[in-house]
């Protein structure tokens, strides 16, 4: 580890500003700083910014622009107020309810329901796949949950991620040795979501999941 890295791994650790410890997190300040590097620690090429909430992320985005604009010897107005974000075709399977109403106004017979919660067809699976490919990436399962919304419904990948795991091997899009270890590490990822708010139906729908994965496939192994 060279001097600059040391560096950047204490500044990590110590950042050059903590907001004040509050008992209640609704007590935590939004307040942000943006900090150029070479100014206060002669390291060239950082800038870190230290702070803020979700509520205030466009204008901390802002800040740090123009930051690194400045340096740069940019001279352009920030368009992040009135410009949005380009829609980008690939992505457009996130969104709620897209999926059912494409499938809907051209069902076909054969145009199978991978997942019934979020109604995501194999079609659009088959989409997702091409967009991956075309982007050079791996369509493994986890590149396709986060590019639709499979495993985000009420069962929260129970018998979805089976689904499309079995699809993509049939497709030959993943091989024998990869399927399982997809589904560990899919199922580990949702895991995290769930057991902070496990209670009541979700709770049921927990336990049989671990019947379902541990005890038949036994996934834990």
């Amino acid at each position: 580890m060279n001097l600059e890295t040391h560096r950047f791994v204490h500044l990590l650790h110590n950042p050059p500003h903590s907001q004040k410890q509050v008992e209640h997190p609704q007590e935590i300040s939004r307040a942000f700083d943006c900090y150029d590097h070479k100014e206060r620690d002669n390291l060239e090429g950082l800038v870190s910014v230290i702070g803020g909430k979700a509520t205030t992320l466009r204008a901390m985005a802002e800040k740090t622009a123009d930051l690194v604009c400045n340096k740069m010897r940019i001279s352009a107005p920030c368009l992040t107020r009135t410009a949005p974000l380009t829609e980008s075709q690939p992505a457009r399977w996130t969104e709620p309810g897209l999926a059912p109403k494409v499938w809907l106004k051209h069902h076909e017979p054969d145009d199978i329901l991978l997942c019934e919660c979020e109604m995501v067809p194999k079609n659009v699976v088959d989409a997702i796949v091409d967009s991956i490919r075309d982007q050079n990436g791996q369509p493994d399962l986890r590149a396709i949950a986060l590019r639709s919304r499979i495993g985000k419904g009420a069962c929260q990948g129970m018998f979805c991620g089976v689904r499309v795991t079995a699809y993509l091997f049939d497709q030959g899009q993943l091989h024998p040795g990869q399927c399982l270890s997809d589904l560990r590490e899919f199922f580990a990822q949702r895991w995290k979501g769930q057991h902070p708010t496990l209670w009541d139906k979700q709770l049921m729908q927990s336990e049989l999941l671990e019947a379902l994965h541990c005890g038949f496939f036994g996934l834990e192994l």
